[in-house]
């Protein structure tokens, strides 16, 4: 009989930790499957024969704004200027974030305690965390391949930024979820320093950023205030280094993709907004560029304004409020800071699925939590 910790651990990983390990799989192999649909089909799977009963369903004002907000983009498409664009981001919204939230909702309908155990699901996401890394590298040396910026990626994941996300989420785990001992500490190290190294070689500077933040996030509930400016100190020393003396593009100077964003801002700065409503769901590339196609604004609150206006924008910041207004450091919580600051420079969102999902979740996440430092050893019973 696999116990209810089990089931939400196997959905977590097929939903948050698995489609890029899919898409590679899938793509090497040639296998027309697309990863989202196998993560969803496997957890219905997982669902079907492991729920037994339903039991209430849990009320929050999180999960009630996070049900109009989706309503809201949702609808917006009835008034989109786009044919193309609008429909692909529908379907896509309701595929790879609405279909995963449902899924973990009738899990949690169906447990009586409607909370996460965090000293099981840690370790165990913990240890996927080492193992996804490790085979990542693997897979890196033997089939990367380069995009024209001459950043690095893998088959089946054709945007270096998403493998880039994707890498700094393991570290993250690893970082803030182990705790060194003298049985791990080489493991430990060595494989932080891998992380690290791929997301050099990804090229992408927002999951580096996002690390180092959640981390001081994270390490400010439980270090002293001296030891945590020493730390800062000690990471900008780190990036001013970097600057000099390594180079690259995680190192560059020129920032031209950064320049590329300011553009796009002072583009649309002039522009004849609809305030209350906005354009509608994909209206930002027929309107911006004249052309019906899937592009956005790597900026988040800038989308939702963009195309669904003050009402969208409202929504989406009640939602942050109602989030941080019960915020601890779990491991939940850290992720979602974690995609909250990469949906700042980029993504649109369908490509920011993870953090409605990891929102949703912290619903539960935040029950009968107790702070206390979570770290544990790899190799824990």
């Amino acid at each position: 009989m696999i116990k209810k910790i089990d089931i939400f651990n196997y959905l977590f990983t097929l939903i948050i930790l698995l489609p890029v390990i899919f898409s590679f799989i899938f793509r090497i192999t040639g296998i027309p499957i697309p990863s989202y649909l196998a993560a969803i089909l496997l957890s219905g799977v997982v669902l079907f024969f492991t729920i037994n009963n339903l039991f209430s369903v849990s009320i929050s004002w999180l999960k009630f704004f996070l049900i109009i907000f989706f309503i809201w983009i949702l609808s917006s498409i009835f008034y989109s200027p786009s044919l193309i664009a609008s429909k692909v981001k529908f379907v896509e919204i309701i595929y790879n974030t609405i279909f995963p939230i449902i899924i973990f909702e009738l899990f949690f309908i169906s447990s009586k305690n409607k909370e996460i155990k965090f000293e099981y699901f840690n370790r165990y996401i913990l240890r996927y965390s080492y193992l996804l890394l490790w085979f990542l590298l693997v897979t890196f040396l033997l089939f990367k391949q380069a995009e024209v910026s001459g950043r690095y990626t893998i088959p089946g994941v054709d945007n270096a930024i998403w493998f880039s996300r994707f890498i700094g989420m393991l570290v993250l785990v690893v970082i803030c979820n182990d705790k060194p001992n003298l049985k791990n500490a080489g493991l430990y190290l060595l494989t932080i320093m891998i992380g690290f190294f791929l997301l050099f070689e990804g090229g992408s500077r927002g999951p580096v950023l996002s690390i180092l933040i959640v981390f001081f996030i994270q390490q400010s509930y439980f270090i002293s205030k001296k030891k945590l400016l020493l730390m800062v100190i000690g990471i900008i020393l780190f990036l001013f280094i970097g600057f000099i003396f390594i180079g690259g593009y995680l190192f560059e100077t020129d920032f031209y993709s950064i320049y590329a964003r300011f553009d796009l801002f002072n583009a649309l700065y002039d522009f004849d907004f609809n305030f209350i409503k906005g354009f509608g769901i994909g209206s930002f590339s027929i309107l911006i560029l004249g052309e019906d196609i899937t592009y956005y604004p790597h900026n988040i609150f800038l989308e939702l304004f963009f195309e669904n206006g003050l009402i969208g924008l409202l929504l989406f910041i009640v939602i942050l409020y109602l989030f941080f207004k019960s915020f601890n450091p779990n491991l939940i919580n850290l992720l979602c800071i974690y995609f909250l600051i990469a949906s700042l420079v980029s993504g649109d969102l369908p490509g920011n699925n993870n953090l409605f999902i990891l929102l949703y979740i912290s619903i539960y996440a935040n029950k009968n939590y107790k702070l206390k430092n979570e770290k544990i050893s790899l190799f824990n019973n």
